[in-house]
């Protein structure tokens, strides 16, 4: 039996750019940001509304 771990070396990036960052799964595409410094903290007054454009650059994932 074959058996694949699923839960590591996942990349994103955004759709206009080439460079990949890692993604921790599981997880969420706020905490990958968070933790890359792209955003800051979503849960802090109203910076949700502000980071919202940011996830909506996201367009790629992949498992490396």
């Amino acid at each position: 039996m074959n058996h694949q771990h699923i839960l590591s070396d996942w990349k994103f990036k955004a759709c206009d750019e080439e460079e990949w960052l890692q993604a921790q799964v599981p997880g969420t595409v706020h905490t990958d940001l968070l933790r890359h410094g792209i955003i800051s903290d979503p849960f802090y007054g109203s910076m949700s509304i502000i980071c919202s454009g940011s996830i909506r650059r996201i367009g790629n994932t992949r498992r490396i």
